[in-house]
């Protein structure tokens, strides 16, 4: 079974630690290198597949402007598989993001080692 369509390429497949979700990044096939990348949740209980956080074709200012990571951390869910946290680029710098994977909701932990959150 695959997790995407032909189209579109897959990295970094994480399984949760309740082994019941699957967290991985999406990309186009054949678009360039590091760019915007899609952070998808797979749940194998439903086989329902949704996009935790979308890609982001033009930031607007001081906004969010959409995930740049190459791979995401090994062991990247929280303990009790509730949360995703990775880093990722921000305006030139590299901040830690943590995902809410049961509400999408995205929140800023870290920028240049100061806590925002």
């Amino acid at each position: 079974e695959t997790l995407s369509a032909t189209e579109m390429a897959v990295a970094s497949p994480r399984l949760s630690p309740d082994e019941n979700k699957l967290v991985y990044l999406q990309s186009r096939v054949g678009g360039p290198h590091r760019s915007c990348v899609k952070l998808m949740l797979l749940e194998f209980r439903t086989r329902n597949v949704k996009t935790l956080v979308d890609v982001v074709d033009v930031p607007d200012g001081n906004s969010f402007p959409g995930l740049y990571v190459e791979t995401l951390p090994t062991r990247c869910w929280s303990q009790d598989g509730s949360k995703v946290v990775f880093s990722s680029i921000w305006q030139s710098r590299k901040v830690t993001i943590c995902i809410w994977a049961h509400l999408k909701s995205l929140i800023l932990l870290l920028v240049s080692g100061n806590i925002v959150c």
